[in-house]
């Protein structure tokens, strides 16, 4: 091997390796976690006061792996069904159920600048006896599209709020009134750009639950609005990333991928792993 050769292979060399460096360091900044646990040991001054509570968790993905978790709530109540989006200005935007004795609320926190900076946590929405399975994402417009499964009467409905530049709207149900149970909303944005969402709907002719699809289309203005670069950085996904191991294996996580525009978020059930 001549001189040039050498030199052009070590060349070669030293640019794969920056290239892994420089994928690993895109990585790093595009996965957070967040994760529920119920039955947490109550800290308490008093011996009456002994008992559990619960909390959620926070942690992103950093050059070194991920941050040490952040406790971002804490109640007497059990919580679950998180939803987390960041919208197109770097502000996020995290919902979770609580459930309360009688009835079920969604609950809400906002973050904004580096390092998030989040607010206290405030009533979202009691819309009727039950508010549970949040999905969320937002489109080339900045718009949040929240869905959920609300209870306003006898069955369970799927309904939107959407989030604008003028603020958050009112309920509305995304589905014809019918007499059988929806549930289990899950939105995301399809090749267009368009937000797509399927959910569960109980079929009386088939005895079992079934999946329905609605796309809401964007003004034309914003589709293909993602996408469309073929030089722009590819989604990861959970088999891009592994679970830390301080989460508790009953606890029900989201990771969520700040940068992605069209799968922004994946649900880790109990004892599921994502290594790759």
């Amino acid at each position: 091997m001549n001189m040039f050769t050498r030199v052009a292979a070590k060349s070669l060399c030293l640019l794969s390796m920056l290239t892994a460096t420089c994928s690993s360091v895109v990585l790093a900044s595009e996965a957070e976690l967040v994760w529920a646990e119920n039955g947490v040991s109550k800290v308490a001054e008093k011996e009456a006061e002994k008992g559990v509570e619960s909390r959620i968790m926070f942690s992103q993905l950093e050059n070194d792996g991920w941050s040490k978790p952040l406790e971002l709530y804490r109640s007497e109540n059990p919580v679950t069904s998180l939803a987390l989006v960041t919208d197109l200005k770097n502000t996020k935007i995290l919902v979770w159920t609580e459930q309360f004795r009688f009835r079920s609320v969604l609950m809400k926190k906002q973050a904004t600048g580096r390092p998030a900076n989040w607010s206290k946590a405030e009533l979202f929405s009691d819309y009727g006896k039950e508010n549970f399975a949040a999905t969320m994402v937002v489109d080339a417009a900045n718009d949040i599209w929240l869905f959920w499964s609300a209870n306003h009467g006898d069955l369970d409905d799927i309904y939107l709020l959407k989030r604008t530049s003028q603020g958050w709207g009112r309920p509305q149900r995304t589905h014809d009134q019918n007499k059988v149970p929806d549930i289990l909303p899950a939105a995301q944005l399809d090749a267009a750009g368009n937000v797509s969402l399927d959910w569960r709907s109980y079929s009386l002719a088939d005895g079992a639950y079934v999946t329905l699809n609605r796309v809401f289309e964007l003004e034309k203005k914003w589709q293909n609005g993602y996408k469309s670069d073929p030089k722009e950085v590819p989604e990861i996904t959970l088999k891009d990333v592994s679970l830390p191991d301080f989460v508790p294996a009953d606890a029900t996580a989201l990771m969520h991928f700040p940068s992605n525009r069209m799968n922004q978020s994946e649900k880790i059930e109990p004892h599921q792993s994502s290594t790759p």
